[in-house]
């Protein structure tokens, strides 16, 4: 009976550390697209001068970096007394984040739109704690460096190089505001992932 219940117990972790992967590596496919693409935004629809264009690129990068920690800590107080609502807030911090994106490359007036994406940026990195946590919580203490392993390879292949290249395909065939404004699409994906390992976490 112990044995049963220790694969079902096992089969359910991998579902949780499945999902938050894909979850974390769409979100990192927002992430990253804005990133890479920042500095030609600003200096093909805004003039600005390539090297100040990289200034402005790096404080949404700060602002990203600082939104981690921010985060981090938000999910880990929603998640206290029942830990599944952690994966709820980051499905919620995602959905956010890309309504700000959205609105900040489609709607907001130019004035106004840088400030608009330094808080997109800032919301975008909602879950680059988080998912880190929730996989080495839910795989077994002598294989953590493997699900640490698999989330990273997830992470990089599906979002940090996917994100630049998929922004890169959208602007030859759309333009770089439309790809900028349909990128951040993808948190729909990893909210609805986040949503997915949230059924089996506990």
């Amino acid at each position: 009976g112990r044995a049963v219940m220790a694969k079902l117990r096992s089969g359910a972790r991998s579902r949780s550390m499945f999902w938050v992967c894909v979850g974390g590596a769409a979100q990192l496919i927002v992430v990253s697209a804005l990133w890479a693409w920042l500095p030609s935004f600003l200096n093909r629809v805004h003039g600005v001068a390539p090297a100040q264009a990289g200034v402005q690129a790096a404080l949404v990068v700060l602002c990203g970096a600082a939104g981690a920690v921010v985060w981090g800590a938000v999910v880990d107080r929603a998640g206290l007394r029942t830990p599944r609502r952690k994966l709820a807030m980051m499905a919620l911090l995602c959905l956010v984040s890309m309504a700000v994106l959205v609105a900040a490359f489609a709607w907001v007036p130019p004035a106004q739109q840088f400030a608009a994406i330094a808080l997109g940026g800032f919301l975008a990195t909602c879950t680059v704690g988080p998912v880190t946590a929730i996989v080495i919580d839910v795989v077994h203490p002598g294989v953590r460096a493997t699900g640490a392993s698999v989330l990273a390879l997830f992470q990089n292949l599906f979002g940090l190089a996917a994100g630049p290249f998929l922004a890169g395909v959208l602007s030859d065939a759309l333009g770089l505001v439309t790809a900028l404004s349909v990128l951040p699409l993808a948190a729909l994906g990893a909210a609805a992932a986040f949503l997915l390992a949230a059924r089996s976490y506990e």
